[in-house]
């Protein structure tokens, strides 16, 4: 029996038929949807003609660069968080409409890892893959 299933939530078409393949799911088995987005890391950092710890504290240069890092890090999670917002609440419209119950939650990390680990509690993991609306997959 069902109880609890991970519905691997992210923005594009597929993930919209993972969505609606999860609701009939829940519909059917009375299954609580547990749709998990993952975070991204920011990318890495690109490297430095001479490393910065080096540098004399006020140095100009430095703290130009370490600005710029500490923005491309803040745009990065502003995006996450707004793709976060945008999945959650297509997910959670869905899931209501269905009458499915449903809950959310958010990792942070490397996707895979972290889909593993949201998976270890679950009894099915539901994930959107390929280029097609109607292409989804299932596994466990």
């Amino acid at each position: 029996m069902l109880r609890h299933v991970l519905v691997c939530l992210k923005p594009g078409p597929e993930n919209q038929a993972c969505q609606s393949a999860a609701v009939e799911l829940g519909q059917k088995t009375g299954a609580v949807l547990n749709g998990v987005f993952v975070r991204a890391l920011p990318p890495p950092a690109p490297r430095l003609a001479y490393p910065v710890t080096g540098v004399l504290a006020g140095d100009a240069v430095a703290t130009a660069v370490l600005s710029d890092l500490d923005e491309r890090v803040v745009e990065h999670q502003e995006e996450q968080d707004r793709r976060r917002d945008e999945v959650f609440g297509a997910f959670l419209r869905k899931a209501h409409e269905g009458k499915v119950p449903a809950t959310t939650l958010v990792r942070d990390g490397e996707v895979q890892e972290e889909i593993l680990r949201a998976a270890q509690a679950m009894d099915l993991v539901m994930l959107g893959r390929g280029y097609h609306p109607d292409e989804s997959l299932l596994g466990s």
